[in-house]
Formats: structure tokens, sequence, C-alpha cells
């Protein structure tokens, strides 16, 4: 009788490992998407963090705003212009003078689109208006 209550004891049954996976699926699945999001955000703001200074440096050295991107690589100060972390592309707004991610990008989650309740952008003039 002994025997059997230390062979009982030992570990966890099936069941019970079964359990424990499913639950670390769940958690994983419920925070895989948030993580995804946070890091394309971040790698968003650095994109436009990276073309607004290309934009103040071709000012700089070039005395006028830049109308384009092509612009900005025509005269090397950027090799080229990255497509967004989903899989869309950037805008640039000389009217605003500002960079970000366009309106009518689809692919982008519509708060982080230029005008959005958290729009990824960045202003290169100073004294331009965030609106």
């Amino acid at each position: 009788m002994v025997h059997k209550i230390a062979n009982s004891e030992r570990g966890m049954t099936f069941i019970q490992a079964l359990i424990i996976l499913a639950l670390i699926a769940i958690i994983a699945v419920l925070t895989v998407p948030k993580l995804r999001e946070e890091m394309y955000v971040r790698q968003a703001d650095s994109d436009v963090a990276e073309i607004a200074e290309a934009c103040e440096k071709y000012w700089k050295r070039e005395g006028q705003y830049c109308t384009d991107f092509n612009q900005l690589i025509a005269k090397g100060y950027l090799e080229e212009i990255p497509p967004n972390p989903w899989g869309g592309r950037y805008l640039l707004k000389p009217e605003g003078y500002k960079v970000g991610i366009p309106q009518d990008d689809e692919k982008v989650p519509e708060k982080y689109r230029l005008g959005g309740i958290a729009e990824i952008s960045k202003v290169y003039k100073e004294g331009a208006s965030l609106w």
C-alpha cells in the first residue's frame, strides 16, 4: 500500500501536462499579436524619424524643403524608403511638412494612419503645425 502512494505522487499525469500546455498556448495566442503590433509601431516610429531627419538635412544643405522622396534618394540623404512594417508605404506631405502613413493604406490599423488618434508621423519643419 505504501508503494502505491509513492508511485501516484511521483509526477504529473498526462492530463495535467496537457492542461498546462493548453494554458501556455492560450496565453501565447493572446499576447503575440499585441507584441507584434508594438514591434511594428516602434519600427514605423523609427522609420518616420529617420525620413524626417533626412528632410531636415535636405533643407539645411539645399536651402529648400523636399517635395518627394525621390529627391532625398537622388541627393543621397537616404538610400531607399523602406516599406512600413505592415507592408505598405510612407507618405511625405510637403504642405504640412510631415512624414507619416497615408490614410488610404488599408494594411495599417486606422489609428496609426495620418489623422488617426495615434498617428505615426513626424513634422520635419520647426514651427510647423502638428495638424
